[in-house]
């Protein structure tokens, strides 16, 4: 299956610089050339390859500063990249470019792309153990995203990061009901087998797994990896961070030769994995394809 999934990521990478190429040959506009950029860096990223991607979006953002008209898509751009440095535990190029797609789109005024940027800002705050202030950033995300008509899968994001911060302020009754809330809230909005599922998956299983339920955790956290299999690089660090709750929920059950496999595959991931990951699986919606 994983192999699969690498196939089918290399056959779009390779498509889109294609494209990009042909594209660039037709002397098409910064615009569109930014645009491109932006989605083969999201390619590269769910590929693993973290140096490519990172070109990428550098390449979008360089084209897409140009014009001030192209600031809706500059802003996204950075988001991306700003999710990619998050998924990589690099918080303070993260934070830098989130800061910066925030006050795009402020200018811009655009309340639920303000409240998705206070959302993603609100995942920062989260993996740097800030929980009080990613709670208070993702409930005013949350709350703004409901005012101005924001995506469901944008509600649920923070909605989840609004549910780790709980976890991490040692409230973990509520950051169990909060996460079977959202579960059920994710009904008919995401497919079964994606990222945005695992994510979820992921959550529930922390949650499960600090208030004793190991024996449900570890069965949530096995969906998750299984999915993250089929979409992901093997070394991504959100496999790898899967993996990990996995094998803890093992340990917890006393099954430790199943945990001792799970630890020899995360061995051999992180010796190929150039990258740490802080937290890394807060939300698999920070790095989405560019929806314009």
């Amino acid at each position: 299956m994983a192999a699969t999934a690498t196939e089918s990521s290399s056959q779009r990478i390779r498509q889109q610089l294609t494209d990009l190429n042909t594209r660039e040959m037709a002397n098409a506009s910064n615009r569109e050339l930014g645009y491109r950029w932006t989605v083969l860096g999201f390619e590269y990223s769910n590929a693993g390859q973290f140096t490519s991607s990172e070109n990428a979006y550098n390449h979008a953002l360089d084209l897409l500063g140009r014009d001030p008209a192209d600031a809706g898509l500059n802003a996204e751009a950075l988001d991306q990249l700003g999710a990619l440095y998050r998924i990589y535990g690099r918080l303070p190029e993260s934070l830098n470019c989130q800061r910066k797609a925030l006050a795009l789109r402020t200018k811009l005024g655009d309340r639920k792309l303000i409240a998705l940027s206070q959302s993603h800002l609100a995942e920062i705050a989260l993996v740097s153990r800030q929980y009080r202030e990613a709670l208070q950033q993702a409930d005013d995300a949350y709350r703004g995203m409901v005012a101005s008509g924001g995506a469901n899968r944008d509600k649920i994001s923070a909605l989840i990061v609004r549910t780790y911060a709980k976890c991490g302020l040692g409230r973990h009754a509520e950051c169990l009901s909060d996460a079977n809330e959202i579960f059920a809230l994710n009904r008919g909005v995401f497919p079964e087998q994606s990222p945005e599922v695992s994510s979820l998956l992921m959550l529930l299983s922390i949650a499960q797994l600090r208030n004793g339920s190991a024996a449900a955790a570890e069965d949530s956290a096995r969906q998750a990896v299984a999915i993250l299999r089929t979409a992901l690089s093997p070394s991504d660090p959100r496999l790898v961070f899967a993996l990990a709750q996995d094998r803890d929920c093992l340990l917890a059950l006393h099954r430790k030769e199943e945990a001792r496999q799970v630890a020899a595959q995360l061995a051999a991931l992180e010796s190929k994995s150039s990258e740490s990951c802080a937290q890394c699986t807060v939300s698999a919606f920070g790095l989405q394809a560019s929806s314009h």
